[in-house]
């Protein structure tokens, strides 16, 4: 046994009572015995007054065995198992008392320990939307005695929080899962925000427990839109729809699943809302006239206002560009574009929001000058070729004229320096498995480099700057040469890239042109200045199966030779006839896709995500959003190039309308509402401290819920729902001293109970707790009561028994000092009377006192008669 206070301090009253004791205590008092049993009684009174006062307590061996069985009655807890496991339990225990708890949302107790020791059913009414054991396990530690030698033992599926609890040991019963088939719509993807006549793409999202067939219906605005029997896997099934924006401000969409044997069915619908905020403003910017006129019909047959605009008139302010909602860039060549309108188009993605897609073509990405340029940081693709090691091989030979006529200069750059950069530039294009040859001519031909695999692009490049300006202008001998070496080359291309500014002086070059073309070796001239004779230099690309370009004194050059290398090497240009892939259902919701004739080849981004894919892995269709608006890369033509079937097929207005709907902005400027589980955000778009947010919820049913959000940041407020799934058009105000600072109309639909979710997962919550609290995890429900054997002391009070104990002794103190003074009077009394009867027998007769006598005189006289008594 072990004493205990509980007001210590008080202990040091014993000292200054032992102090009183001795000083109040005369001296003749504790040397008699009557006096030193008196004292005694006092410093024991004193003692009990002084423990009771400080609780005296002692500790001892508990005999307390009260427990407490908690049972799961949440919504994913086997309602029936639960309860005869807890009846199995009770039923091996019937020595013990046991009291019974219940908990879903909240706990309630459903039976107290002394009750009797059965349980024939479960009647205490608790909230099954959530599993709250802490609640649970907190009441009942509280209605048990620290000394109990019992403990709390929870029948629970595992599917809860982890608990805060500690002290008394928790054993621990988890009940086989439930086997029967669950299927759920687990999420309803919608936009957002919706314009008018947009084409919107909707994702269903199912998970089930076993495979089998299922329904799906999808309801907009309580109508169903659209059903489809679907074959379920067990785990995660994906379905797409697609639906076209309704007229109504709020538009309010379901998504339902029914399927055969289905265990759970209050998990098997979901909603969603959408707002619609206008038509939408669509810029179209091309390089080429009439390049973007088929998808500016098809645009505008899904309800979209589209305006045209050259690359060169491409507003130089991103407010400007704010005139739109979405750019879309339909084979553009970077180089049109001034670089002030290029920051500006930049600037008004990322920062502002503005929505941008582009198009392929043959002008544009790796041909239009994207690679390495700030477009190219924008898009989600690079223009790097994946696999590059795995495409045929090229010879390609660069005949650059360097007459006289190439050393006329503007801004102290001559022609010829901007044609040995355009060589440079068709270097940086080719791999190590191509050769590349670099003729220089003028009245004759000679080897800058001879043709030779590009183990040395450096090498190739100081050669090239070589390259001196003199002499006159001849054909024949450079492309003999050409033809010469190409001829004795096994790469799969073979191309001659032939540039000049002026006349030949001499003929017979058309001959060797037309032999290249007998050999498969094709032929590329470019023109540059006014000098150059560009009717010849056109008949020469056409006899050697190549193309033409007309050049300025000094522009296109670079972009033009790398351009030229790309298609001829074909590393970037995928002339080939394939049926895209479907790798991501989100912007892709079609029962198939038409054959693609060809595409530019890409790479994506990590972060970027890929919709559709070619034969060979390539990105066809990728997007991503690389700050505040979306970016959507499409590799392929919209002119009919290698898009011939795609533009016939009756589907492609949705489509590439989608594209665009789907990089267009979301309107902020009234603030965001979301639901974060059932708690009600809303991120207004001004802060003030005083302003208060109210919100008024109507269902369809015509119920409304009138709510105060409260302030939970700078900018936003919250507020709880109602657990039960429903769905709500909301009407929000953000309001300070009656004016409105900010307003939204909206819609938000509360899911089912997370309890009805079948893809939660067991945490390992309760067995930790087991394993924390000194309990176990049992797997008998017989020894689900049975703790581990422990000591635990009883805390006895004893300072309610000193008090009285110390009020007896007082009293008998009292008592017995009383007794002993009448005692001595007894025995004084019975002294003084028998000696004084023998003398008053002996004693003559007495003469009455004169009257005359004193008072004095008797006083003396009876003085007098005491001493000789004594």
């Amino acid at each position: 046994m072990v004493p205990e206070f509980t007001r210590p301090i008080l202990l040091l009253l014993l000292p200054a009572a032992a102090a009183a004791l001795i000083f109040l205590c005369p001296a003749r008092v504790r040397r008699s015995l009557r006096g030193r049993i008196s004292m005694g009684m006092h410093a024991l009174i004193a003692l009990l007054l002084i423990l009771s006062l400080a609780g005296f307590s002692l500790n001892t061996p508990s005999r307390d065995h009260v427990s407490y069985l908690i049972l799961d009655r949440s919504a994913s807890a086997p309602e029936d198992e639960v309860l005869s496991l807890a009846q199995a339990a009770l039923s091996a225990a019937p020595q013990e008392e046991v009291g019974v708890i219940v908990f879903g949302q909240n706990a309630l107790v459903e039976k107290n320990p002394a009750a009797e020791q059965t349980l024939t059913g479960i009647q205490s009414g608790v909230n099954p939307d959530g599993s709250n054991l802490t609640q649970a396990l907190g009441l009942g530690r509280a209605l048990l005695s620290e000394s109990t030698l019992g403990g709390l033992a929870v029948i629970s599926d595992g599917l809860t929080e982890t608990p805060s609890y500690s002290s008394l040991p928790v054993n621990v019963l988890i009940p086989e899962a439930g086997t029967g088939a669950d299927v759920q719509v687990s999420d309803l993807s919608v936009p957002s925000l919706a314009y008018a006549g947009q084409k919107l793409n909707l994702e269903v999202t199912l998970d089930s427990t076993a495979a089998g067939t299922a329904t799906v219906y999808l309801y907009q605005n309580d109508e169903i839109l659209a059903s489809r029997d679907v074959q379920l896997y067990r785990g995660q099934n994906r379905f797409s729809f697609s639906a076209d924006s309704s007229d109504s401000a709020l538009t309010a969409w379901k998504a339902r699943v029914q399927m055969s044997g289905d265990s759970v069915p209050e998990n098997n619908e979901r909603g969603a809302f959408t707002r619609q905020m206008g038509r939408m403003r669509v810029l179209l910017v091309e390089s080429r006239s009439g390049d973007a006129a088929e998808l500016k019909s098809m645009l505008s047959s899904a309800g979209m206002d589209c305006e045209t605009l050259p690359a060169t008139a491409l507003p130089s302010a991103p407010e400007d560009l704010l005139a739109w909602q979405a750019l879309c860039l339909v084979n553009l060549d970077l180089g049109m574009v001034r670089e002030e309108s290029l920051q500006a188009m930049i600037t008004a993605v990322r920062d502002f929001g503005l929505g941008l897609v582009t198009f392929g073509g043959d002008s544009t990405y790796a041909l239009g000058g994207f690679r390495g340029s700030d477009l190219e940081q924008l898009l989600p693709v690079t223009m790097d070729v994946r696999n590059r090691a795995e495409l045929p091989s090229t010879a390609l030979i660069l005949v650059i004229d360097q007459s006289g006529s190439m050393s006329d200069a503007a801004w102290g750059v001559t022609r010829l320096d901007v044609a040995k950069q355009a060589a440079a530039e068709a270097v940086s294009v080719l791999t190590e498995k191509d050769s590349i040859g670099v003729i220089a001519f003028d009245d004759a031909g000679q080897w800058v480099w001879p043709l030779s695999p590009l183990s040395d692009p450096d090498g190739v490049r100081s050669a090239i700057g070589s390259i001196r300006p003199g002499g006159g202008t001849a054909f024949y001998t450079p492309l003999a040469m050409a033809l010469n070496a190409l001829s004795q080359t096994e790469a799969a291309y073979r191309h001659v890239i032939f540039l000049t500014d002026g006349e030949s002086g001499d003929t017979g070059y058309e001959q060797i042109v037309e032999s290249m073309a007998r050999e498969g070796i094709t032929l590329t001239t470019v023109a540059v200045g006014d000098g150059a004779d560009h009717q010849t230099m056109l008949r020469l690309a056409r006899i050697g199966h190549g193309r033409a370009y007309s050049a300025g004194q000094f522009d296109n050059l670079p972009r033009i030779f790398a351009k030229e290398t790309m298609m001829v090497a074909q590393n970037y240009i995928q002339n080939r006839t394939f049926t895209p892939a479907v790798t991501d259902a989100s912007l892709t919701d079609f029962s198939g896709f038409p054959v693609l004739d060809g595409y530019l080849a890409s790479t994506e981004k990590d972060t970027a995500t890929v919709s559709l894919i070619s034969d060979r892995g390539d990105p066809i269709l990728a997007w991503w959003q690389p700050g505040k608006g979306r970016v959507v890369s499409f590799m392929s033509d919209v002119q009919g190039g290698w898009t011939r079937s795609f533009l016939a097929w009756e589907d492609a207005p949705a489509f590439f309308a989608g594209l665009v709907a789907h990089v267009l902005p979301a309107d902020d400027s009234s603030g965001h509402l979301e639901l974060d589980g059932h708690t009600l955000v809303y991120t207004a778009p001004v802060t003030d401290d005083g302003a208060v947010c109210r919100a008024l919820l109507s269902s369809p049913q015509g119920q409304a819920l009138s709510l105060e959000l409260n302030r939970t940041g700078a900018a936003t407020y919250a507020a709880e729902l109602p657990s039960t799934a429903a769905s709500y058009a909301v009407s929000l105000s953000l309001v300070k001293d009656d004016e409105v600072l900010a307003h939204l109309e909206s819609g938000i639909a509360v899911p089912y109970s997370a309890e009805y979710d079948l893809r939660r997962q067991d945490t390992e919550a309760l067995r930790q707790l087991a394993l924390s609290s000194g309990g176990r995890v049992i797997t008998s429900p017989a020894d689900l009561l049975d703790f581990p054997p422990r000591s635990v002391q009883a805390r006895q009070d004893l300072s309610g028994i000193l008090l009285p104990a110390a009020l007896m002794l007082f009293l008998l103190d009292i008592a017995q000092r009383r007794l002993l003074r009448d005692s001595t009077a007894r025995r004084k009394e019975s002294a003084q009377t028998e000696p004084e009867k023998a003398k008053e027998a002996k004693k003559p007769k007495q003469i009455p006192a004169s009257s005359d006598r004193t008072h004095t005189t008797d006083t003396l006289f009876e003085q007098m008669q005491k001493r000789k008594k004594l």
